[in-house]
């Protein structure tokens, strides 16, 4: 005897090409639409270091190694500066070896004219309100008993604007 082959009847399958045709839909947009929202979240989270105003100067706390220091905001200075005694205490607590995170010395002008040596630090982690910067150059100046915070750290937020009235810089 001749046997027909089984002919597949596609008609009788409809439903199932429907339904993974939806379900293809459905995961396609699914990551389409997450992919948009998560951009969406991502350029709305807007974050704001609070500044403290102290005799019409505008300071941020920075936080090293589990101990708050201010730093007067200084969009004038290309670089963050420290003193002395801010890198001696993160020496002296351990948190900073001369032999890892010192990098040099080099001669830095100053906002009366005069040229001073600045002792460059790569400083491992600070925080600045929320961000977390890891690696940042800080330079101690001889003679300086303020810390400054320069445009060195302040580039490093991405895009931000500073708030004078409302004592903030917010992060976009």
């Amino acid at each position: 005897k001749y046997q027909q082959k089984k002919k597949w009847n596609l008609g009788n399958y409809k439903h199932v090409y429907y339904a993974l045709g939806i379900a293809l839909f459905l995961i396609v947009s699914y990551l389409f639409f997450n992919h948009f929202k998560s951009d969406i979240i991502k350029h709305s989270e807007v974050k704001y270091i609070p500044m403290k105003s102290l005799y019409g100067q505008k300071y941020v706390t920075i936080f090293v190694n589990e101990s708050s220091e201010l730093f007067l905001l200084d969009t004038g200075a290309s670089t963050t500066t420290v003193s002395s005694d801010f890198i001696n205490k993160l020496v002296r607590d351990g948190y900073l070896d001369r032999q890892i995170h010192f990098r040099g010395y080099e001669m830095y002008s100053i906002a009366d004219g005069s040229r001073v040596r600045g002792a460059i630090w790569s400083i491992p982690e600070i925080r600045v309100g929320s961000l977390v910067l890891n690696n940042i150059k800080f330079v101690e100046l001889e003679g300086s008993e303020i810390n400054l915070l320069g445009m060195s750290t302040l580039d490093l937020f991405g895009d931000y604007t500073i708030n004078p009235n409302e004592n903030l810089i917010e992060i976009k």
